[in-house]
């Protein structure tokens, strides 16, 4: 192979190799100050993780009371007379809820002075109740609280926040107002066991897959109220829960204290269920009707009750990982799901892990790739990005890691893209070129074939059993002395078009034009199963073509040619040295050895318009063809006699006209 060829294309390679590591970096550049940058395909990503994971270890201590349907119709359109919830309440304490919450904020007055004070009445005696409250948020730190209810309501709210130590790297979102209608009546406040916000705050496509555990009221904090249930149903206070420096919250577990982990706003990733299969679900009319107390008791006793509102027309709905219309309520029952069974979805940072890992996997791609065939490259590019897929699925099925995907495409995708393309691009314009070079040699749609096909074509140096042949014309040397070039010109170039097609329909090799000779030979680099039947199918194709061709100049004015002229073949098989043999400047496909020097010699003993073979060539195609010989000769540089076999001219004639050779004209 040409070495200076052999170095632009390794040249090639490593600057493509180089453009893609470049990338890489550039890719670990961008997830570190970019680090959302991929988070929509992200968000996907895990919803499908979810999906495919299942729901699982539902906890036996959660259950809905919802104001669905069937409850409108018995007890009218929500919202009722307070004395309803108050109701409601009484009798999931006689049931023994051990936790109640109401997602409901209860801001206005009510629709009458004696339905407030029985609900307040049953909250007092309960001492279950967790309340919910709501504000405004924002991530600007210093952005101070703007307070538009009225006092009591708020400095309420204020006293019951929890005063807890937040370490400096949580960045926690900040209470904006205090409004009335966010804010509950303050006797509901004060007279709760705990409160806690329903604050939702969705991904930036309006799913909601996580819950802000904790936000800022001033220097206090106000709980979730999952979290506020959950201190309720577990029975401890906020003296006793931590925030600490590992992004965990420490709450105290039954027996053994519980790390929920949080991102730096103190977003919990809540495992989610279907909407309406995850919990059991009743209506408020299961809860108020006449049925004996000893039936429902199973139903509410030692449970977290949570009390929502899912009647048609009411705006407590929202999306979900898993639903595309859920109540809203079923938030808090999920994230409380999640803590009680300690099913955390730990997310690990997009940098550096992630990151990093992606990049080490991207460098060794790249530098393997190199080395690699094409298509293996790009199936092992595929395999690659399949493995980190089943990988990431696999991780948070069995060990619910959240492992962001995109950081993986990101730095992965684009490097190998270019890595990939720029080898195809490469081996596009080595395809061009090694067409290119066999066009030299072999037909056009040959070239075609094998380019289209993939196949692999050998033009390095190696020994080969070939068949060779060599054409010549009788007496055109001389005749070219007294004929024009102009018509010597034109009647080599008609000559060598016939003879060339005669050699490439055999699938032959056009080594090169020796005058008014030509030297080709038989079954390299395309392989034939039989090269020899080859080489003589072509030589009695170019001897029957030789008469159209005298036909076509038997009109031309010059004398020399219109009297026909005659080509002598020889052929010869054997072991040769084929391939591209030559100095960097220049390199000649050919074939070298004594072979070549016999079909060479013998040639100039073939008879006008036959053809002479070795006794090797007529080995391999005596069962096809009737021919003279053997006969024993010598020729110059070879010590021993050479058996021969001949085909005269008139014998030609007979065979291409009796079909006794596949013969096509």
């Amino acid at each position: 192979m040409n070495r200076k060829f052999s170095n632009k294309k390794a040249r090639n390679k490593f600057l493509v190799t180089t453009i893609s590591i470049a990338w890489a970096v550039v890719g670990v550049a961008f997830v570190y100050f970019f680090p959302s940058i991929g988070e929509p395909l992200d968000l996907k990503f895990y919803d499908f993780k979810l999906a495919l994971s299942g729901f699982k270890d539902a906890s036996e201590d959660i259950v809905h009371v919802d104001v669905d349907d069937q409850a409108s119709q018995r007890f009218g359109i929500w919202p009722w007379d307070r004395s309803m919830s108050g109701w409601i309440l009484k009798r999931l304490t006689e049931l023994g809820a051990r936790a109640v919450a109401f997602d409901v904020l209860f801001t206005s007055p009510g629709k009458s002075v004696e339905g407030n004070n029985a609900f307040f009445e049953a909250i007092k005696d309960s001492r279950n109740y967790v309340a919910a409250t709501a504000f405004r948020v924002t991530d600007q730190k210093d952005a101070p609280l703007e307070v538009s209810t009225d006092k009591d309501r708020a400095d309420a709210l204020y006293d019951r926040a929890w005063q807890l130590n937040v370490p400096l790297n949580y960045d926690l979102f900040r209470a904006k107002s205090l409004e009335t209608s966010f804010v509950p009546l303050a006797p509901i406040l004060l007279s709760a066991r705990q409160e806690g916000h329903i604050k939702d705050i969705p991904d930036r496509d309006g799913v909601h897959r996580r819950v802000p555990m904790f936000i800022r009221l001033e220097d206090r904090l106000i709980p979730s109220l999952s979290l506020a249930t959950l201190a309720v149903f577990l029975g401890f206070n906020a003296d006793s829960v931590k925030l600490n420096q590992s992004l965990e919250i420490e709450i105290p577990g039954e027996g053994k204290t519980i790390r929920i982990p949080v991102d730096s706003r103190g977003m919990m990733l809540v495992n989610w269920g279907a909407a309406w299969k995850a919990f059991p679900h009743y209506s408020v009319v299961d809860l108020l009707d006449d049925e004996p107390n000893e039936a429902k008791t199973p139903r509410y006793k030692d449970k977290i009750v949570i009390v929502g509102v899912t009647a048609t027309g009411t705006t407590d709905f929202g999306i979900t990982p898993l639903d595309s219309r859920a109540p809203l309520s079923r938030i808090h029952s999920n994230a409380i799901n999640t803590i009680l069974t300690r099913k955390f979805i730990t997310k690990v940072p997009s940098f550096p892990y992630p990151a990093v890992i992606a990049f080490l996997i991207t460098v060794i791609f790249v530098i393997l790739a190199a080395r690699m065939r094409l298509r293996i490259a790009m199936l092992t590019a595929a395999l690659t990005l399949l493995a980190c897929t089943v990988l990431s699925v696999l991780g948070f099925m069995f060990l619910s890691y959240e492992v962001p995907s995109s950081e993986f495409l990101i730095i992965f995708g684009p490097a190998v893209t270019i890595c990939l393309v720029g080898r195809i691009v490469s081996v596009e314009l080595d395809a061009y070129k090694a067409s290119k070079a066999l066009e030299r040699y072999l037909s056009p749609d040959l070239v075609k074939d094998i380019i289209g096909s993939g196949a692999e074509v050998d033009l390095t140096t190696k020994k080969r059993d070939l068949t060779i042949m060599f054409v010549d014309i009788q007496g055109f040397s001389t005749m070219s002395e007294e004929v024009d070039v102009e018509h010597v010109n034109r009647f080599l170039n008609d000559f060598f078009e016939i003879m060339t097609g005669a050699v490439f329909e055999q699938k032959g090799t056009v080594d090169k034009f020796l005058g008014d000779g030509m030297l080709a030979f038989f079954g390299d680099p395309v392989p034939l199963e039989n090269h020899a039947l080859a080489g003589l199918e072509a030589a009695l194709r170019m001897q029957e073509r030789m008469k159209g061709l005298n036909a076509q100049w038997s009109h031309c004015g010059v004398p020399q040619l219109e009297k026909g002229m005659t080509i002598r073949i020889g052929l010869n098989s054997g072991s040769v040295i084929v391939g591209n043999i030559g100095s960097q400047r220049r390199l000649e496909y050919t074939v070298l050895g004594s072979v070549v020097n016999i079909a060479s010699r013998l040639q100039s003993l073939a008879p006008p318009g036959g053809i002479i073979m070795t006794e090797a060539t007529w080995s391999k195609v005596k069962n096809e063809i009737e021919c003279q010989g053997p006969e024993v000769v010598r020729v110059k540089g070879i010590d021993r006699g050479i058996p021969i076999y001949k085909i005269f001219a008139e014998n030609v004639e007979r065979i291409c006209s009796s079909g006794a050779i596949n013969i096509s004209k």
